[in-house]
């Protein structure tokens, strides 16, 4: 268990995120396991969650 200094120090962890007016265009975002979607994780996002629009 974290002892109150221990979580003091840690401070608040919830962040809000960035809004779209955020990003800029050329913008490279760092990430811990980095990753380019291709055409082959929209096809298999698709046919695992469906379209978004009805038919």
């Amino acid at each position: 268990m974290l002892s109150r200094k221990m979580m003091l120090q840690m401070g608040n962890k919830t962040n809000a995120g960035n809004f779209f007016e955020d990003f800029s265009i050329g913008q490279e975002l760092r990430h811990a396991t980095p990753r380019t979607l291709s055409d082959g994780d929209i096809a298999l996002y698709t046919a695992l969650y469906g379209g978004r629009f009805a038919v």
